[in-house]
């Protein structure tokens, strides 16, 4: 590639000795300029990596929560969450003693997606309650904030709970404990 780089396309070379070593001095930096920009400039790590991946998820669920044909697109949803929380989780593996609060990480934003479809699967049934349907509502856009302001979800998800009873009320009571997982990363 240096040879096509440096060849000339005509004959014979009109430029000088001085102009082809500044050539190829140029070509040869190139390459290690662009190194050494990614190294210092943009340096990617695990930490890096893991952050922007918890970011990532989190914006997610923000979107879950937002969009109101979310339970159409339940199994989309699902599958990429859990795509990122088994990727959070293998390379958190490679950090020491990252592990444990990756996998806490994962199971929080996940059980908060799960409680965001349920907040939608509330608003959509006609049978629902209003005071369980603006609890419902109400976590429901607490949720699409939860990057911005992940405190504020946890009481509506209580509130919401309280409204609820049986497996319902301790999937999402455990969605709002899960919020202290998410809320230094977000």
């Amino acid at each position: 590639m240096i040879l096509l780089l440096m060849s000339q396309p005509h004959l014979p070379l009109q430029e000088g000795l001085p102009d082809l070593l500044l050539k190829g001095l140029a070509v040869l930096a190139a390459p290690l300029t662009a190194w050494a920009g990614y190294r210092l400039v943009y340096p990617v790590s695990l930490q890096r990596r893991q952050r922007h991946l918890v970011q990532m998820m989190l914006r997610d669920l923000a979107a879950i929560a937002d969009n109101p044909d979310a339970l159409a697109r339940r199994r989309v949803w699902q599958a990429r969450l859990y795509h990122r929380a088994l990727r959070l989780v293998r390379l958190s593996e490679r950090l020491a003693g990252a592990r444990d609060r990756a996998l806490a990480q994962s199971l929080a934003i996940l059980t908060l997606a799960h409680a965001a479809m349920r907040c939608h699967a509330l608003l959509a049934a006609p049978d629902t309650p209003d005071p369980t349907r603006r609890a419902a509502g109400l976590a429901r856009r607490r949720l699409a904030r939860i990057a911005r302001d992940a405190g504020r979800a946890g009481p509506s998800l209580d509130r919401l709970a309280q409204r609820l009873d049986g497996a319902e009320a301790q999937a999402i009571r455990q969605a709002a404990r899960g919020l202290r997982h998410v809320a230094p990363a977000a």
